[in-house]
């Protein structure tokens, strides 16, 4: 049975306009589970292992700003981190697609569901050709946003493909990793943002360096896997 599989991780929440968080972004990362990456889950588990002795869940946003559990870890550690999600990533069989709405255009919080709504919909409608070719479709998602969720839920009603919703469990390896990989997508595709407007804060001009290493070494690489 051909199946594909959709991992979802989002940044940003459904609160009022805050310039210093501007931005709500979702990020689609899919995956047809007759490409094997299983290698890649070894490699990448065993760099890990050598840098920490143990198997680490990478997020990138606080691991950029070095926050929370990354605020003991000097820049070097946390960029031995980044690259070993950032290269399982790009040398898994994957693709991705990106929603990234501005919340300072959006009038409350149901102005932004509905641009949520809408954009998601138009997604899969866009991507409709590809997923009618498989037997079925399973979206993964952490339930992280009760918002988010429903959303998806109301899109994926709206066509007779066999879609099916699962959490994402932290102890489920495979699919775990690639819920990582998504929630990477966001915070290059947010730092991109940044860097187009405002430009990179003191933390992201340490952590990835020039506009134009950042657009060489990480930015150029990851979006060769973008579908839209």
């Amino acid at each position: 049975m051909s199946v594909l599989s959709v991992f979802i991780d989002e940044s940003g929440d459904f609160g009022d306009y805050d310039a210093s968080a501007p931005y709500y972004i979702v990020s689609l990362v899919f995956h047809d589970q007759s490409n094997a990456i299983d290698e890649h889950i070894h490699s990448l588990n065993e760099h890990l292992a050598k840098i920490e002795s143990r198997e680490h869940r990478i997020h990138t946003g606080p691991l950029v700003r070095r926050e929370g559990v990354y605020q003991h870890f000097d820049v070097k550690a946390r960029r031995k981190l980044f690259f070993a999600i950032f290269n399982f990533a790009r040398k898994c069989p994957i693709s991705y697609s990106v929603i990234l709405i501005n919340k300072k255009q959006c009038e409350n919080k149901d102005s932004l569901l509905e641009q949520l709504s809408k954009s998601i919909t138009r997604l899969i409608n866009t991507l409709s050709h590809e997923i009618v070719n498989y037997d079925e479709v399973v979206i993964y998602y952490d339930n992280g946003q009760v918002e988010l969720s429903k959303v998806i839920y109301s899109a994926i009603n709206e066509f007779p493909h066999k879609f099916q919703v699962k959490k994402i469990e932290p102890e489920e390896c495979k699919r775990y990793k690639l819920s990582q990989v998504a929630d990477l997508i966001c915070t290059i595709e947010l730092v991109e943002q940044k860097r187009q407007t405002n430009g990179f804060s003191k933390s992201e001009a340490r952590f990835f360096g020039s506009d134009r290493d950042f657009q060489k070494n990480y930015l150029k690489q990851l979006r060769s896997k973008r579908k839209l």
